[in-house]
């Protein structure tokens, strides 16, 4: 719960960075990549982590997850097709732009994109009522998450 609250405080803090921040573009922030080169990318990667069972792979390799247990942790629903579930920034990329990201290299960039902590799974049809890309314009401080862990 304390992270929700830190990335808050952080936030307002560069909230007068608006006045100098260039135009958003999101290949700036390379994400779902696959940092540890194992063939998993990072939302493989965060289903394995946040599985309450051991997922099942689509083959031998163990790239792509098929099945697993999962908590949507905004409405408690639980899950056992990953297709059913996105991996959600708990700040938007837009958002971390506009209040100083745009200033990092692009190695911390892709750092923060790909980090685990930041990280959220969602249940896709929750968006029906409050969709992922209407986010990406809303300061954090407006996005409290109803239901933290």
């Amino acid at each position: 719960m304390y992270r929700y609250f830190v990335l808050v405080i952080l936030l307002l803090l560069f909230e007068d960075t608006m006045a100098s921040c260039p135009a958003y573009d999101r290949r700036d922030y390379p994400h779902w990549i696959d940092l540890d080169q194992d063939c998993q990318n990072t939302r493989h990667e965060v289903l394995v982590e946040e599985s309450t069972v051991p997922v099942q792979f689509k083959t031998n390799k163990k790239c792509r997850v098929v099945a697993g247990k999962w908590r949507d942790s905004f409405t408690g629903k639980k899950f056992n097709d990953p297709g059913k579930l996105d991996i959600d920034h708990l700040v938007p990329l837009k958002e971390a732009h506009q209040s100083g990201a745009y200033a990092w290299d692009q190695a911390k960039r892709k750092a923060f994109a790909n980090r685990f902590s930041f990280l959220n799974l969602t249940w896709i049809d929750f968006f029906k009522f409050f969709p992922n890309s209407l986010k990406w314009d809303e300061s954090f401080t407006l996005m409290i998450h109803p239901n933290p862990r």
